[in-house]
């Protein structure tokens, strides 16, 4: 009984102490350096600024101030930040896509909650990556 009782207490030990040790691993950044891949999926929704959003809820956003933060709510109300670079720029910058259905196509990374935008939808028109314009437009010079 004594055996058992030691040897049930050595492993709890082991236990807590590794779990302490993952936990610093967390907080060190040491755990970080594992690389996240994307997943090509598309997703459908509205395209929505974060802080009004918020607000509504009684969140102290000022995007008078700060400007819009844009993100993707999806139909089933998650919201995906779209990751600004040359794809997205105008996708984010142009207000006037707020609040109407799009579906957006790209690599997600579900740790990150994170969309890298491939394409886009919005009223029935679709914008892709052009290599000749070097811009999202629909051109044929795909």
């Amino acid at each position: 009984m004594k055996k058992a009782t030691l040897i049930l207490g050595c492993l709890i030990l082991l236990f807590v102490s590794s779990a302490i040790a993952e936990e610093e691993n967390i907080y060190s950044g040491k755990v970080h350096n594992q690389k996240m891949t994307g997943v090509e999926r598309s997703f459908k929704g509205e395209l929505i600024c974060l802080g009004c959003n918020l607000k509504e809820s009684g969140a102290r956003a000022d995007c008078k101030t700060h400007g819009h933060n844009i993100r993707l709510k999806t139909q089933n109300g998650v919201f995906l930040t779209i990751l600004p670079n040359q794809y997205s720029d105008k996708l984010l910058a142009d207000n006037s896509f707020l609040h109407k259905p799009i579906e957006i196509t790209g690599y997600h990374f579900a740790k990150a909650n994170t969309l890298d935008l491939l394409s886009y939808t919005i009223a029935e028109k679709t914008m892709s990556w052009c290599v000749a314009c070097q811009k999202m437009d629909d051109c044929a010079q795909k």
